[in-house]
């Protein structure tokens, strides 16, 4: 088969794809797995609390890689040292 017939040509797809030797069931819808390409499967809420923590803020744009700039501004240390993301200033108190 292809990508297109596993539903997994997608733009967030991986680059990379390892094939197992033996028959291993990887992911089947009916039999639980890590999710999908859909839209429901990879736009999960994040919920944040805690100290510097604003109350009630939704963002709708937050990405995964915002995470730890995020955690590193909380913690006092310059999140522009360290890789990709941006703090998520509207989740900030202060």
């Amino acid at each position: 088969g292809t990508l297109d017939d596993l539903n997994l040509d997608h733009e967030r797809a991986g680059d990379i794809w390892f094939v197992l030797a033996e028959t291993w069931i990887i992911h089947y819808p009916n039999n639980g797995g890590h999710g999908s390409t859909y839209l429901s499967d990879w736009s999960t809420p994040l919920f944040m609390c805690g100290a510097g923590i604003k109350a009630g803020e939704v963002i709708p744009d937050a990405e995964i890689v915002d995470l730890a700039p995020t955690a590193l501004e909380l913690l006092g240390i310059d999140p522009g040292l360290f890789g990709d993301g941006a703090v998520l200033w509207d989740a900030l108190d202060g």
